[in-house]
């Protein structure tokens, strides 16, 4: 694998990390995904955490340690995407290495297609067996080597496999963009306006191709980014977060976080923070 990639994990600081989880940037890598992350199930009695709100999902290697600390088992499967936020529940001991793929990728890397999310599905689910093949370096490094040898090679696979990938420039692609890159901050309107489209056409196109509307998309993409904030704060200023990610004011924020989370920015807020001491804590001990 190039070492670039195992590079980025090696020395980098990770773009986010909370207790046992922690993730690095990636767009630089491959257009195909915009992140890789790792969980680390360090503790016997590994505490569940509230996954938030996102449209896309991810291909992971599932690997888990026996008590002896060798690895004793592997999976590749895909961690589902979600427009509200859901439950996860590791196992003792277990890693999730995992790239997170870009809707307009997803199922042509592998065979999922955010507009096969179901909320009654599993979080987890075994990767298609015709899509292996193209993950043999990740399966491989997943049988002894450390998480970040992982997941450079997980980044490596999805970036030769997308390489030769070409996608029509639709509306429905640009307006997915657009609303990435502004944190969906902009309107459907606007979008459409700028897009030269019709709103009605824009939202039919986008829901077809990703099985949300774009507004619906914004909504995760402004919740998420200001729980993701907020983690890097000491004492968060609610009002100017709701400003900063595009909400009307802070009633806004509130309500739309009670709808896609079920808990008010600070109650979250105080749920993350307790975990992420709860996983520090019981992080083994180095040598």
């Amino acid at each position: 694998m190039p070492m670039a990639d195992k590079a980025i994990y090696d020395s980098a600081a990770p773009t986010h990390c909370l207790g046992q989880y922690q993730a690095w940037e990636t767009e630089r890598i491959s257009p195909a995904m915009d992140m890789v992350w790792i969980s680390e199930a360090h503790h016997v009695s590994p505490q569940p955490h509230r996954v938030l709100p996102h449209g896309e999902p991810s291909v992971a290697i599932l690997r888990t340690h026996g008590s002896d600390g060798h690895i004793s088992g592997t999976r590749l499967v895909i961690c589902r995407g979600s427009n509200t936020a859901h439950w996860y529940i590791p196992q003792p001991r277990e890693e999730l290495i995992a790239a997170r793929l870009k809707p307009e990728y997803s199922a042509r890397i592998c065979g999922f297609s955010p507009t096969d999310i179901c909320h009654d599905m599993p979080n987890v689910l075994d990767i298609a067996y015709d899509m292996r093949v193209h993950f043999s370096a990740s399966l491989k490094a997943a049988e002894a080597s450390h998480v970040h040898d992982v997941a450079a090679a997980l980044a490596s696979d999805i970036r030769q496999f997308s390489r030769n990938m070409s996608f029509a420039e639709t509306p429905e692609n640009a307006a997915l963009d657009i609303l990435r890159r502004c944190g969906g901050r902009i309107r459907t309107r606007a979008i459409a306006r700028t897009l030269e489209i019709s709103e009605r056409h824009l939202r039919r196109r986008f829901s077809c191709a990703f099985g949300q509307s774009p507004k619906s998309y914004a909504r995760h993409l402004r919740v998420t980014g200001t729980a993701l904030h907020a983690d890097k704060l000491e004492s968060p200023d609610w009002a100017q977060l709701a400003y900063a990610s595009g909400f009307h004011d802070q009633a806004h924020m509130i309500n739309e976080f009670k709808a896609l989370i079920g808990l008010t920015p600070q109650s979250l807020y105080k749920e993350r923070r307790a975990l992420a001491v709860f996983c520090n804590n019981s992080r083994p001990a180095a040598d």
